[in-house]
């Protein structure tokens, strides 16, 4: 038996070319419900390598399995019995996350499309998945996107309209293999590195939060990687450097505002991007002690200059070239 996790993510898609409505309609005037089932949930393209199988359904399911994290289940959970598998479906969350990212990066790259909308996996998207000679058992969904694994199903469309009008078929694009290729490869750019990993899924979420508005909350979560940064590229000049009484430098260069500078004069970062910092770190500081205050509302472009400078660092940190889709998908109310 293998046991998968598996995702929808928010935007529906067709993996590869869209099927044959006519076929799709043959099927259900069958009567037969398998038939449907396993054309929508037919593996379309698969990836794999010693760190990561990666899958992709007809109807858009992502399957994943992460080894490592995978063979150190029983360890992470015996460790900790009370939170153990807690923990493990936290750190789970936190590749499931960064996939979609780069993903959606990885679609912007290869066919210049961006209907693909960043959200926030939660436990609620996330289900697991088995598969073995017995058939196959699955979680379900109960977030947003069980509506899009439910359409697996004949039983959960309505009698009295055609299949072909459901939004969970005609609404669908179709992503060619190309960007999945592409997505697998980018992935394995930082598959290794538990931090990445925990940076592009802290990314992905400020951008679910600017996707819904919440601009200042965006920024909060982008300042977190901003700072990580700074205090990573402070403390490798130090220990680099070898220079004594690192301590003593560290206890007076003590807020983000003197190492920001210190970078600079270090010549370590640019003076684009030590003004890009310290305009983030302002409107984050201003924005928490202000919370209220209407003079220093947070923006979009606040958010996107943030986006722009992260994703500057990811590419000079880990070689990975994310694209992000800066366009807001709202209802007019």
């Amino acid at each position: 038996m293998e046991n998968y996790v598996c995702f929808y993510t928010v935007t529906p898609f067709w993996a590869g070319e869209a099927p044959n409505i006519n076929n799709l309609v043959s099927k259900v005037n069958t009567f037969s419900d398998s038939l449907f089932t396993n054309a929508l949930s037919k593996i379309e393209f698969e990836y794999e390598n010693d760190e990561i199988y990666f899958a992709v359904c007809k109807d858009g399911l992502i399957m994943t399995k992460i080894k490592k994290l995978d063979y150190q289940k029983e360890k992470i959970i015996k460790r900790d019995v009370k939170n153990g598998n807690i923990r493990f479906i936290e750190e789970y969350l936190k590749y499931l996350n960064s996939i979609q990212l780069i993903l959606s990066s990885a679609l912007l790259k290869k066919e210049a499309h961006g209907f693909l909308q960043n959200f926030i996996i939660r436990t609620g998207e996330a289900f697991g998945l088995s598969i073995g000679d017995g058939g196959t058992a699955s979680g379900v969904p109960r977030g947003a996107t069980s509506y899009y694994f439910h359409g697996r199903y004949l039983c959960y469309y309505r009698c009295d309209l055609p299949i072909n009008v459901d939004d969970r078929i005609f609404m669908r694009k179709p992503i060619q293999e190309e960007v999945f290729k592409t997505c697998f490869e980018d992935i394995n750019i930082v598959i290794k590195d538990i931090k990445a990993i925990q940076i592009l899924s802290q990314l992905n979420s400020a951008l679910g939060e600017y996707k819904s508005l919440n601009f200042r909350q965006s920024l909060v979560q982008s300042w977190c990687i901003v700072e990580w940064y700074i205090n990573k590229m402070f403390n490798a000049y130090l220990v680099r450097r070898n220079i004594k009484n690192q301590d003593s430098i560290r206890d007076e260069i003590d807020t983000a505002f003197k190492k920001i500078n210190f970078l600079k004069d270090k010549q370590i970062i640019l003076d684009k991007e030590s003004s890009k910092m310290h305009t983030i770190r302002i409107k984050r500081n201003g924005d928490l002690h202000d919370f209220f205050s209407s003079d220093k509302k947070v923006t979009y472009n606040d958010c996107t200059d943030a986006f722009d400078l992260i994703t500057d660092l990811v590419k000079k940190e880990y070689g990975l070239d994310l694209q992000i889709n800066y366009g807001l998908a709202f209802t007019t109310l």
